[in-house]
């Protein structure tokens, strides 16, 4: 489970914790060291500037991520139990790892916890409907694709039109074999609807209609579609200029790793649009404004590069090439989180009648600097991952600002926090 924070340990995402924290009674430092509830005990830390609280907090907080990591490797085992007693997914709870995941996530500190039982309850549900849609189909991959997808997968016309064609002494076309290129073929994992899709028009349709070239750009991609979470992977030819992708085991257990992330996260980080500095902002303004919104966006998104970078480590990709892929700048750059909020706001200050040209370049500078801070902090991430010798489940639990700790004195806090720019 990720329990990442927006600013510090002591500041939640106010969309992701129940806002309903009990007012009524006000409790003692006792009572207060006793709760396993983290919302709770910050609460009284901000309030009563407790240090005990705090270090109170921390302890939470720390079970939270030991327990977290149990869970999500009790759950991985159990479904392994099922398949090797050759039972259905939907019984992984009742496995020996199942309950053990179970008794694990009692352990967990609220809001996490309930939190994690809501996953839990959407994800059995979303399995439940993935079981049934094999069964009714029979595993057909067309009838599953079109199900799951609402389009047909091959463009087979009708008998009449088929049989037109045969007059005209073309006899394999009455058959709906001829129409059929490049095949599909389905499976089903405890995490997802896998598809593995040969053909690049299908491919970029079922990525986003109005995109025409994701076949050239990515080995596979996760969504959401309908009641489910889907994997596709291209099986087509693999493009040139993406060395981390390039091997098809590799991508299926990096989108596999996207979907346990995204079931096993209780809280998940919500990409806001982009920060931009307004025409009527004077200089003093625009400062503030770089310097804790955007510089907010610039944090935000760097929860998004560690879930890719988690994706590619658990699919086996080569350090280097990972950090190439995440700090890529060029104009169809994938995983270039920033460039939006960059863009905007480069021909906003351009355009803003309050800015002397001093003034205009200062602010840019300013944005570059988060960029380059954002791209430190990123390659930072990127070698505590590779080097200490941890699994992503024990990662997926660490605050950014918090992954220092597990350098062996490497790095420090401020090596994993992007600074203000000093104007």
């Amino acid at each position: 489970m990720n329990f990442n924070n927006d600013k510090n340990f002591l500041t939640f995402n106010n969309k992701a914790v129940s806002p309903d924290v009990e007012d009524e009674k006000e409790l003692t430092k006792e009572e207060v060291l006793n709760l396993n509830d983290v919302e709770l005990v910050v609460k009284y830390a901000k309030e009563n500037r407790s240090q005990e609280a705090i270090d109170k907090a921390r302890e939470l907080l720390e079970l939270a991520r030991r327990t977290g990591e149990e869970v999500v490797q009790s759950f991985l085992h159990s479904f392994k139990e099922c398949e090797a007693q050759k039972i259905s997914y939907l019984n992984f709870e009742n496995t020996a790892s199942g309950k053990l995941a179970l008794n694990s996530l009692e352990k967990m500190p609220e809001p996490f916890k309930t939190s994690a039982y809501k996953k839990l309850a959407d994800y059995k549900e979303e399995l439940a409907y993935n079981t049934e849609l094999f069964e009714k189909h029979e595993g057909h991959p067309e009838k599953i694709w079109k199900e799951v997808f609402g389009f047909d997968y091959y463009n087979i016309p009708e008998f009449k039109e088929r049989f037109k064609t045969f007059l005209f002494k073309d006899m394999g076309a009455i058959s709906e074999k001829y129409y059929k290129k490049n095949g599909i073929e389905v499976a089903r994992d405890p995490f997802a609807i896998n598809f593995f899709v040969e053909d690049p028009e299908n491919f970029n349709r079922a990525y986003n209609e109005e995109i025409k070239d994701a076949d050239d750009k990515f080995g596979g991609f996760s969504k959401t579609q309908g009641k489910t979470i889907v994997n596709v992977i291209n099986t087509g030819a693999s493009s040139p200029d993406d060395d981390a992708r390039r091997s098809k085991s590799e991508v299926i257990a990096h989108e596999a790793e996207h979907v346990i992330h995204k079931k096993t996260n209780p809280i998940n980080a919500v990409l806001l649009e982009p920060d931009v500095l307004e025409q009527w902002m004077d200089f003093d303004y625009g400062k503030d404004r770089l310097n804790y919104a955007i510089k907010f966006d610039f944090n935000e998104r760097l929860k998004k590069a560690k879930d890719e970078l988690f994706a590619y480590f658990k699919g086996g990709a080569e350090k280097e090439g990972v950090r190439q892929v995440l700090l890529d700048k060029e104009i169809d750059a994938s995983y270039d989180y920033n460039k939006d909020v960059r863009n905007l706001n480069y021909k906003s200050i351009d355009s803003n009648q309050n800015y002397s040209e001093a003034e205009k370049q200062k602010l840019k500078e300013a944005i570059d600097f988060l960029q380059s801070e954002y791209d430190r902090v990123l390659k930072n991430m990127v070698d505590i991952v590779y080097d200490s010798n941890q699994s992503v489940e024990f990662f997926r639990n660490v605050p950014i600002n918090e992954l220092w700790k597990y350098s062996n004195g490497k790095y420090n806090r401020l090596d994993f926090i992007i600074k203000e720019f000093k104007f």
